[in-house]
């Protein structure tokens, strides 16, 4: 992905097209403005901030009225048509709430008249007011029609209404042109080494006297510049003249070299990018966002290393935040699709899994009418209630194969999805609907019970049938009498969020989870009876939950609690070949009520903590449980286990490097500004974790982040052993990822937008057996040696781990377990 427009295009297009000629004099149109319409007058050159890349221009399937090519950019996005432009740019808000401490995945909710649980508007301060601009071309040819220049290898897919409507395979390009807008002269946005720019392309001899523009606004006009300077295009035979915004308080110039040498991204040193070196641990990174808050909340990786990473943005709408896809190439350096999909209301997706011919399937949770959102094939193409689960399926392309809803009368959302190698497609999250309503078959329990309740289904291969439930194999709750999903309070209001999930070799699914039931309605509303598992005392307030479905959906393998007198909350879930389940929580509860064994950590280290956790196949031990944490505000969310049995746990880290454990990196400094403005964590624990020493426990442990806030959420490995995060950002490509910023890296997309923006990166991951941080093949689940189309790590990967291998800088021993100092 390109770059993005900045926050003062607004000023350079009310007034870059106002050139001279060699004798002549700025032209400001003399037609009678528009409300509030600018005009231009000669005034000292203005300073535009810096952006080295393109934003996003793609163009638009042939409808009546709609624009013909869409530039989406950083604080802007411009849609391009006949005479003109319409240009919508986000105004700030005065009053937003800073983001502090962790954040969740999930949905605004909020408590109607009859006490039911519905979707709460979008918080106001997470959603652009957007300011209309209207750049017209004055006395420009009436045929004067937009074109894309510059092919680039992104698609473009916008779903939005019915499929009569949808924008399919949309090709991306460098730059807009309006060829022969009057004679002689073509309006151009391109990149002029400051950012998208307007410049004047004047053939020689061509009378540029004509050229003029009027610029209306809806409402004041977002800058106090009225005008430019500017200079005469120098008249030449053998080219047109190309007069080009400057930058930084120059105004215009002549382009002395026309062909964009002198325009080819750079990096903030001056160097071309491609001169850069690249990073050791980090082996890309990148951002997704667009004015607004735009998440990242789920990845996957395909068999060739191609990441698919999903979320929710604000990219294409004015009014309401729809669901993404994107797949980014497997070196990283560009993006394949971007699939934008949704209605008139919140369409969220939070998790993606891909099968090995590169299909990606997605969930998450919509309130848009039926009208409006797109359908195709099921499991079910009409709304049910106040928000429905939202699930889909794209082909390697990014088209629609299926996308649909899933869901009863009330509320329903979609967190957790996985398929098998036969491409039945599972998903788990929360419903408040009961039998009456949702749509059940099988198990694993059919009664609905009380509160909030987990649910799992399991579709069929083609779950398009027009019966919804002959698209499901089996359908069910698991829970108890209270709360079984996590509602709890933002500043912004309330949300709530579930668990995660995992899928055996044998077809069997491993659900996590909160819960507030106690043992004598957990798992099934009559407590557990003769289900098995590693502990089945309810310890209070929220508890964490692991449950293990069979393969046929007829009741639990196991379920188990785990947790403290305090807050417990279980999010990331996997498996391994051998049936043990891993997950990964946050907690603040102290061990003495939460009985941690084994290790990471088995001492609880101030305000709150992550946790990585190992069952034992049969779910009735726990192979280990521990802590991951320093002495501020740490939580653990993804869990992802490699082919060698090691754990990584990613999420917020609000602790810095004298107390939190760091072992290698990816970064050994933590970049945030205090405890509430902490960076993301990543921290892969041995396959086992029971020496004495937390650092020796540890295969890496650091931080993602910049100076602003930056939290994780999701994780994949690749076959060659690489491990891939998606998360959220504030901070931007001067710091990110890991204080030193972007510059030299390799990036899918290397600037950030407004709000927050998703992050994606790839780190490389040393390998156990030959030596600490020395790359090699990775052990497939099976055993065979396997390696990512991009081949094995480089010298890249050596750094990861040298870095401090046994530092736990600032840990004191305490109840007796020894840890590294300094």
């Amino acid at each position: 992905m390109r770059s993005k427009l900045t926050s003062s295009a607004l000023p350079f297009l009310a007034s870059a097209m106002f050139i001279a000629t060699s004798a002549g004099s700025l032209r400001s149109t003399s037609a009678a403005p528009a409300p509030n319409a600018m005009s231009v007058d000669v005034s000292p050159a203005v300073t535009v901030a810096a952006d080295r890349l393109p934003p996003l221009i793609f163009s638009r399937a042939a409808a009546p009225g709609s624009p013909v090519l869409t530039a989406l950019g950083r604080t802007a996005r411009i849609d391009f048509h006949a005479g003109g432009a319409t240009i919508l740019q986000p105004e700030p808000h005065a009053a937003r709430a800073a983001v502090s401490g962790p954040r969740l995945s999930g949905m605004p909710v909020r408590y109607d008249a009859a006490g039911n649980l519905v979707a709460a508007p979008w918080p106001a301060d997470e959603r652009p007011d957007w300011r209309r601009v209207e750049v017209t071309f004055v006395g420009a040819a009436h045929d004067a029609l937009p074109v894309g220049e510059g092919r680039t290898p992104t698609i473009v897919h916008i779903f939005k209404g019915p499929e009569a409507a949808w924008q399919r395979n949309r090709p991306t390009y460098d730059a807009v042109r309006y060829p022969s807008a009057w004679p002689g002269v073509n309006i151009v946005f391109d990149v002029a080494g400051d950012g998208l720019a307007m410049r004047v392309e004047a053939a020689p001899g061509a009378d540029t006297s004509a050229v003029a523009l009027t610029v209306g606004c809806d409402g004041p006009c977002p800058t106090g510049a009225r005008g430019l300077a500017a200079v005469a295009p120098a008249a030449a035979a053998d080219r047109p003249a190309v007069v080009r915004w400057a930058g930084d308080g120059v105004g215009f110039a002549v382009d002395a070299d026309p062909a964009g040498g002198a325009d080819a991204p750079r990096g903030r040193d001056g160097t071309t990018l491609a001169a850069q070196s690249t990073s050791a641990a980090i082996l890309y990174a990148g951002f997704w966002g667009f004015p607004g808050d735009d998440r990242g909340l789920g990845i996957a990786v395909g068999t060739d290393g191609a990441a698919y990473f999903t979320g929710h943005t604000f990219a294409e709408s004015e009014t309401d935040v729809d669901a993404y896809m994107i797949k980014v190439r497997p070196d990283g350096t560009a993006l394949d699709y971007v699939t934008i999909l949704g209605g008139d209301g919140a369409d969220l997706s939070f998790d993606v899994a891909v099968d090995g011919a590169g299909y990606a399937y997605f969930g998450g949770v919509t309130n848009s009418k039926d009208d409006t959102r797109p359908t195709k094939g099921g499991p079910d193409v009409t709304a049910n209630g106040n928000s429905d689960a939202l699930v889909g399926k794209l082909d390697p392309a990014g088209d629609i194969v299926f996308c649909g809803s899933f869901g009863g009368s009330l509320y329903d959302m979609a967190e957790g999805v996985a398929i098998d190698g036969e491409g039945h497609m599972f998903v788990t999250g929360m419903t408040l609907s009961t039998s009456f309503s949702f749509p059940l078959k099988v198990g694993p329990d059919l009664t609905f019970n009380g509160g909030a309740d987990a649910f799992i289904a399991k579709l069929v291969v083609d779950p398009t049938a027009p019966n919804v439930l002959d698209n499901v194999i089996y359908s069910g709750y698991i829970g108890g009498a209270l709360h079984d999903a996590y509602i709890y309070n933002r500043p912004d209001g309330q949300y709530v969020s579930s668990g995660q999930m995992a899928v055996d070799a044998a077809g069997a699914a491993y659900i996590s989870g909160q819960t507030q039931s106690n043992e004598r309605s957990f798992p099934d509303g009559d407590g557990f009876g003769d289900v098995p598992g590693a502990d089945q005392t309810y310890a209070g307030m929220w508890d964490a939950w692991i449950a293990k479905v069979r393969p046929d959906g007829i009741g639990l393998g196991y379920a188990t609690f785990f947790g403290g007198a305090n807050e417990d909350l279980a999010f990331g879930m996997d498996v391994d070949a051998t049936g043990a389940a891993y997950f990964a929580a946050w907690t603040d509860s102290a061990e003495d009520t939460l009985h941690p064994v084994v290790g990471p950590d088995l001492t609880f280290n101030g305000n709150a903590d992550g946790m990585a956790g190992k069952l034992t196949p049969d779910g009735r031990a726990f192979a280990y449980l521990g802590y991951i944490g320093g002495a501020e505000m740490d939580a653990g969310i993804g869990a992802k286990v490699d082919a060698h049995g090691r754990l990584a746990v990613i999420g917020y880290a609000g602790s810095d490097q004298t107390t939190f454990p760091v072992v290698g990196g990816p970064d050994a400094t933590f970049n945030g500004t205090d405890p509430e403005v902490g960076d993301a964590f990543v921290t892969i624990v041995a396959s086992d974790p029971s020496s004495a020493d937390v650092g020796e426990n540890l295969v890496l442990s650091g931080y993602i982040g910049g100076a602003l806030w930056d939290e994780a959420f999701w994780l994949a490995f690749g076959r060659d052993g690489s491990l891939y995060v998606v998360g959220d950002t504030n901070s931007g490509p001067d710091t990110f990822p890991d204080g030193g910023g972007l510059a030299g890296r390799t990036s899918p997309h290397a600037e950030v937008a407004g709000g927050s923006d998703a992050f994606v990166v790839k780190i490389a991951v040393p390998l156990p057996g030959a030596g600490v941080g020395t790359p090699g093949p990775v052990a497939s689940a099976t055993g065979a040696p396997t390696a990512e189309a991009t081949g094995a790590p480089t010298a890249a990967a050596t750094a990861v781990a040298t870095r401090g291998r046994r530092s736990c800088r600032g840990r004191i021993a305490r109840n007796g377990i020894a840890t590294a100092v300094g």
